[in-house]
């Protein structure tokens, strides 16, 4: 669904259509649950908005719980001053740099910043984040009123990075 509706998003008029008969559909059938109600699902397809609301979740949290945003940076400006605004952050290299657009075959696009010199290759509106050791281990929680489920799935190691930074 979330490919639908970000071809919908960029004008693709087949999903467009689609992508209105499924709000007609729902509209007109009340009694079909949406786990995920297309709105909340838009978040999920732009970075900013998607790290914004974890910031908001975060801020929530008691601090006993695990939940940690490590922050962004939305490229907008010259190298110089990215530089400058990266250390004001607290950054350092390694960075993950990742496209604005989190779905479709830009959304997976990716790249490792392993000094300042690499932020030459970084184009506007494009997000950086602080790469986090994290074990070669992502989670991916999937919550549903009050039932969720942990999933794990293979990352980068440590040691790879490291071998590309010797």
């Amino acid at each position: 669904m979330s490919d639908l509706i970000f071809e919908a998003k960029c004008g693709k008029a087949t999903a467009v259509d689609q992508l209105g008969r499924f709000v007609q559909y729902f509209r007109c059938h009340p009694n079909v649950r949406v786990i995920d109600p297309l709105p909340q699902m838009e978040v999920l397809l732009d970075r900013v908005s998607m790290l914004d609301a974890i910031q908001r979740c975060s801020n929530l949290c008691s601090p006993e719980l695990a939940l940690h945003s490590s922050g962004y940076h939305l490229v907008q400006e010259d190298i110089p001053n990215l530089t400058v605004k990266l250390a004001d952050k607290g950054f350092h290299f390694p960075l993950i740099c990742k496209s604005r657009i989190a779905q479709g075959a830009q959304g997976h696009n990716m790249s490792i910043i392993f000094n300042s010199s690499g932020l030459a290759e970084v184009n506007e509106g494009t997000i950086i984040v602080p790469f986090i050791n994290h074990d070669a281990v992502l989670y991916k929680v999937f919550v549903c009123g009050d039932e969720f489920n942990v999933v794990t799935r293979p990352s980068i190691t440590l040691t790879k990075l490291q071998q590309h930074t010797a």
